[in-house]
């Protein structure tokens, strides 16, 4: 049910595929709304749409969304929901990266998408999560999958950007920090403003 707005610092909307929101629910057989449809009757869709929004009203500091993007069977591409693909419409043709001010609308939407969306692999032992390219955002912490790739955990751990890397045993002692303050810098995360957009899946 629709409510009021509360304020979160960050929202997370996960799975947001076309088809699974806004939900499609087959009508019930003694169902007369859904035969006979009169005006003021609640439409679960009109719901769905105004509880995203909420989501967006509620979002502080930042907003992270995702979907599949690819099928997990055949690799056939999957469209986000209709919603989210209206959102990223609407911020392409009314934002622009800072310094695109110049650029054609048509240049400056698609360097705005390649900033918003980023494009997960399948897999979570992909290459591309321990090895990334120059400029990717792409990054991991599951160091389980480090022998795959013929290294151990230790020396793989060093492609590990610094503030990433898995902590040794005692690394925190070794660092002079206690437990109080470990809690200080994880309840008081750095602020930021932004909105992400997953793409899940791609081979």
């Amino acid at each position: 049910m629709p409510m009021r707005s509360i304020p979160f610092k960050q929202v997370c909307l996960l799975g947001m595929n076309d088809g699974v929101y806004p939900r499609t629910l087959a009508p019930m057989g003694f169902d007369l709304m859904a035969s006979a449809s009169r005006r003021g009757d609640r439409s679960r869709r009109d719901d769905d749409r105004y509880l995203f929004l909420e989501a967006l009203l509620s979002a502080q500091q930042g907003l992270y969304i995702s979907y599949q993007g690819f099928s997990a069977q055949d690799n056939s591409a999957k469209v986000p929901s209709v919603l989210l693909a209206e959102l990223v419409d609407y911020v392409r043709q009314g934002f622009v990266l800072a310094g695109d001010e110049t650029l054609p609308d048509e240049q400056s939407g698609e360097r705005l998408l390649k900033h918003l969306v980023v494009e997960h692999p399948l897999t979570p032992y992909s290459r591309n999560y321990f090895y990334p390219e120059a400029g990717s955002r792409l990054f991991t912490y599951a160091v389980d999958w480090l022998p795959a790739f013929g290294l151990p955990r230790g020396r793989g751990a060093a492609k590990f950007p610094e503030w990433r890397a898995p902590l040794p045993p005692n690394g925190a002692r070794s660092r002079g920090w206690s437990w109080p303050s470990c809690c200080v810098s994880i309840a008081s995360p750095p602020s930021i403003s932004s909105i992400a957009v997953s793409r899940c899946g791609s081979s």
